[in-house]
């Protein structure tokens, strides 16, 4: 569970953050929760995720890349630093964007997510790309 610094008040619970085949893994990377407390201080809106951590099994089942920033088994990271946000429509994607990129996160866009990850704290480039 991650929550607020300030108030305490949970920002993302166990079940938004695990594993969503049932294993319920949850496995995140060094200075991924507090990057993403950050980010969701800042932003000041909800977050409605649709994937963060996932397992070798499902990662393979939702066809996710084989060195996904999702897998709780990250050879690079050392656990997951990347989750897939719902889009809620221009203003709130703007600003969700805008914001994760003036924290050094990289950006993907989907038609129906998007992907954030923290890929820049393993040496990798920032990326903003498109599904």
């Amino acid at each position: 569970m991650i929550r607020d610094s300030q108030n305490k008040k949970t920002l993302f619970t166990r079940s938004e953050l695990q594993c969503k085949c049932g294993c319920n893994s949850l496995v995140l990377a060094e200075g991924f929760a507090e990057n993403l407390r950050q980010l969701r201080e800042l932003f000041k809106q909800p977050m409605i995720i649709n994937s963060c951590c996932r397992c070798p099994r499902n990662n393979a089942v939702v066809g996710g890349a084989d060195m996904s920033y999702h897998l709780t088994n990250n050879a690079i990271s050392k656990g997951t630093c990347a989750i897939d946000i719902a889009r809620r429509g221009y203003d709130y994607d703007s600003s969700l964007i805008q914001w994760a990129l003036s924290l050094g996160w990289s950006v993907g866009l989907h038609k129906r997510f998007i992907h954030i990850d923290r890929r820049v704290d393993y040496g990798q480039p920032a990326v903003i790309y498109h599904y």
